[in-house]
């Protein structure tokens, strides 16, 4: 027993040293308030805190003042040229690389320059108060964003109408009122509402400048729709004066005067190289670009000082780049169009497509059998090894990458997704180490993984509304696009003239901009970083492409050819993607046909880009010099387009260069208000059109009916039925394809 004891109190005795012991050499370490955690190399110390605190507050909002001044910055106007200058002189001014080529202007300094085609407002639209031929008073007033491709635009001398206050907008405010031809002035923020007026009769619309208002009053604007409405926005102050006419005398009239037209303007790319140090990784580029544009529901007031944070940032990270010349070689895109369906990007891809697909044949030196030199020639692309977008805001201070956005809304694959898995995982636990370690001075320690899900917790959670990213063109065409954005932020004042540089919250942008400059020293520098590995880019693969979409609109005339041959000077062209617009980014593509009556639309997703026969809509149309109204849309009748059974405009993108004709004819338009099945409150979306004097399929006719959105609450309640001049026609609706609603 006393054995036994004795046995026991050795055990526990050689326990008790033995735990001392360990105890005392783990005190020992110096890491012992780290033990089990993840540790930063020294070298991602040094850098994470030294990049980080090389950016400095004071530069952001320079850049921010200083790229909002250049006002309005839509594409194409003397604002964005402006802005390109500015970027140019900062590229100089830091000595990078000019590697800039292709474009319209061959030789232009650090620039690539492209068509857009934008709603274009010559000189100052004004409202002329007046009586007989006196005019009593003049406002300055701005026409909105067209109903598609119908703009503001009107008659050369004006248009003349009888002015009536249409309050919020609501019906009860129109009670005993004579509706028609009349330009009713209204609150902005009056939502769908405006929508009565003309449903009334009204035949122009002055919004009234509120105080404040959001991104999505805006939105509600503008339709998918090309109605004719004239739409307007009048300072407060001049509409003071206005309401209180209206309130004294019981006869207003009033002349509306604004030339307001499609164009086709020149916008640009800017874009410079940081070589690389590092012998081996030098071969390696990785593309860093942000938008410099703006857009604005009001397109002479787009200041966009929101818009301008992720430019800001970008040329706040390239300085300090420029200071510390990176191992991979770094090329930055300030693209210039990124608002007009992300046409920057897109124009990128597309002057360069061949060399990312192809190659470029060059000559190198190389030994027959090891023994005779002679030059062989090889083909080498240009290497994109990582494209990274920055689409920053300022209301929030939480930044997150993201692989897809809802623009073209990529199918969610692993055949996608797997791509980017590596490079998000990294990202994520360098943010993690960056704030257990407190390495990185200005990071608030809040980083989102847009590309693994973790916790369950899909990338879309983390974005309060529909976006459009600046990498997706990249990616549907097989390249690794991914994009720094800024995540729980509405940007409610995006798309606004109230997008003015005192709403920027300038530590949320320096928190941003700080982190992702130590996050890019690993992304440019570490030579683990998932990024060696080449993507292959393809006009088509089975999980996308950059396709080319070839479009002809012409007119038939049975005097001259058995098929339709003739060029309309001017017509437009409409591509549709599913939505309208994505937090200001317009989703409906428009471009000006050619001597030939063709455009092109670059970067088009096939069908294999979604898990599903999605289906593209085009439209072709011609608008009055003049007036503005429209005089040429899609023929629908038995001589125009039979691609589809129920809709002639819709076909699929099956190669990766498809070519399409659209038919046009001369037509008067018709519009169809309040198209709402009053039993199941659905809009009536299927229309068949038949000639009014014998039941039949008119000869010619067309009509352009609303699609559903996705996330979007509600569909347009608005149709419009071309016709032949001077025809009579009915109209009849209904829910379904077989189904009849009311007839006209």
């Amino acid at each position: 027993m006393r054995a036994v004891l004795r046995r026991g109190a050795r055990r526990g005795f050689l326990a008790c040293l033995s735990c001392f012991l360990v105890g005392g050499v783990i005190a020992a370490l110096p890491s012992f308030g780290a033990l089990g955690k993840k540790e930063p190399t020294p070298e991602q110390t040094e850098w994470w805190g030294k990049f980080s605190k090389e950016v400095q507050p004071e530069n952001l909002e320079r850049e921010v003042r200083r790229l909002s001044s250049f006002s309005p910055r839509l594409a194409g106007y003397p604002g964005a040229e402006k802005t390109s200058e500015y970027i140019v002189q900062r590229m100089e001014e830091l000595g990078l690389k000019d590697v800039s080529e292709g474009g319209l202007d061959e030789g232009l300094p650090y620039r690539e320059s492209y068509w857009v085609t934008v709603p274009w407002v010559e000189g100052q639209p004004t409202l002329e108060v007046v009586s007989g031929d006196t005019v009593l008073a003049t406002y300055p007033v701005y026409p909105l964003w067209p109903n598609l491709v119908r703009t503001s635009q009107l008659p050369e001398d004006g248009q003349r109408y009888h002015m009536i206050d249409g309050g919020d907008g609501r019906l009860a405010t129109f009670n005993g009122k004579d509706m028609a031809g009349t330009a009713v002035l209204m609150d902005f923020n009056c939502g769908l509402d405006w929508l009565n007026a003309p449903r009334l009769g009204a035949s122009a619309l002055i919004f009234v400048e509120p105080e404040e208002t959001t991104r999505g009053e805006a939105e509600a604007k503008f339709l998918r729709i090309p109605i004719n409405i004239p739409r307007f926005w009048i300072g407060r102050s001049d509409a003071y004066h206005l309401q209180a006419r209206l309130k004294a005398e019981s006869d207003v009239q009033i002349r509306l005067k604004c030339r307001m037209s499609w164009q086709r303007k020149k916008a640009w790319n800017v874009v410079a190289e940081i070589p690389g140090t590092d012998p081996e990784l030098s071969e390696q580029t990785i593309y860093l670009t942000a938008y410099y544009d703006a857009m604005s529901v009001v397109p002479q007031l787009a200041p966009g000082a929101e818009s301008a944070a992720g430019a800001a940032a970008l040329l706040e990270i390239t300085r300090v780049l420029a200071k510390y010349p990176p191992k991979r070689t770094v090329r930055v895109i300030f693209n210039g169009a990124h608002f007009l369906g992300l046409a920057g990007v897109r124009n990128w891809v597309a002057n360069h497509i061949d060399e990312l697909i192809d190659g470029t044949p060059v000559k190198k030196d190389a030994k027959l059998l090891g023994l005779i030199p002679y030059k062989k020639t090889v083909r080498e692309k240009l290497p994109v090894n990582l494209f990274l977008a920055l689409d920053l805001s300022t209301q929030s201070g939480r930044v997150g990458v993201f692989y897809k956005g809802m623009f073209y809304d990529q199918r969610e694959d692993t055949d996608i997704s797997r791509k980017f898995s590596d490079l998000g995982r990294t990202l994520r636990e360098n943010a993690a180490l960056m704030a257990d370690w407190g390495t990185t001075a200005g990071f608030n320690g809040e980083f989102a993984d847009g590309i693994n899900p973790i916790y369950g917790k899909p990338w879309r959670t983390f974005i309060f509304g529909k976006i459009a990213l600046d990498n997706e063109p990249i990616t549907l065409g097989g390249g690794r696009g991914a994009a720094f954005l800024t995540t729980d932020d509405a940007r409610h004042l995006v798309d606004t003239p109230f997008d003015t540089v005192e709403h920027v919250n300038f530590r949320n942008l320096y928190e941003q901009t700080a982190f992702l400059s130590a996050a890019l020293w690993d992304v440019v520098n570490d030579p683990k970083m998932p990024v060696d590995k080449e993507p292959t880019f393809n006009r088509m693969s089975v999980s996308g492409g950059f396709a080319e979409l070839s479009v002809r609109a012409l007119a038939f005339d049975p005097t001259r050819s058995i098929v339709a041959d003739k060029v309309i000077p001017g017509s437009m062209v409409v591509a549709r993607m599913s939505d309208s617009t994505l937090m200001g980014t317009r989703g409906d593509l428009v471009e000006i046909v050619d001597e030939n009556g063709r455009v092109h639309f670059w970067g088009y997703p096939t069908i294999n880009a979604y898990g599903w026969r999605k289906p593209t809509y085009i439209e072709g149309y011609h608008t009055n010099v003049d007036t503005g109204d429209i005089d040429f849309a899609p023929d629908w009748g038995p001589m125009g387009n039979r691609q589809h059974p129920r809709d002639p405009t819709q076909f699929f993108i099956t190669s990766g260069k498809k070519e399409f004709t659209l038919v046009v004819f001369d037509c008067v338009p018709i519009a169809l208000y309040d198209l709402v099945d009053p039993q199941s409150l659905t809009t009536l979306r299927y229309i068949k059109v038949y000639d009014g004097m014998t039941d039949a399929e008119p000869r010619r006719y067309g009509l352009t009916v609303p699609h559903p959105e996705p996330w979007r609450g509600h569909v347009e309640d608005v149709a419009l039925v071309f016709a032949d001049k001077g025809q009579r026609v009915k109209v009849m609706m209904g829910l379904g394809a077989g189904s009849v609603g009311c007839c006209c």
